[in-house]
């Protein structure tokens, strides 16, 4: 199963789609674009960019939506290593919940 969803993920439009949404959530241009919006840009910006890069089809959909969804969880998956990361070293004696 992992390996199927490996196969479908492409790594140009994931770094894209990554860049894309670090650049929607950091730039004081997109303020008004509220952050529940911004997994939903991803989903579509995958769709079209694997329309682009490998030709209309369901299995470039299919991998598009796959790969916006890799890139929106690998986002915050290192938002909060990172975070979890300063609050440690900024707090050290605080205990972590288990």
């Amino acid at each position: 199963m992992f390996d199927i969803m490996v196969g479908m993920i492409n790594m140009t439009v994931l770094i894209a789609l990554i860049c894309i949404g670090v650049i929607i959530k950091q730039s004081p241009v997109f303020d008004k674009i509220a952050n529940e919006y911004i997994p939903l840009i991803l989903f579509i910006c995958g769709i079209v960019f694997m329309f682009v890069y490998k030709g209309i089809s369901f299995d470039n959909a299919v991998n598009g939506m796959v790969t916006a969804f890799v890139a929106t969880g690998m986002y915050e998956h290192a938002r909060s290593v990172i975070l979890k990361g300063i609050i440690n070293k900024l707090f050290p004696d605080i205990e972590e919940e288990k």
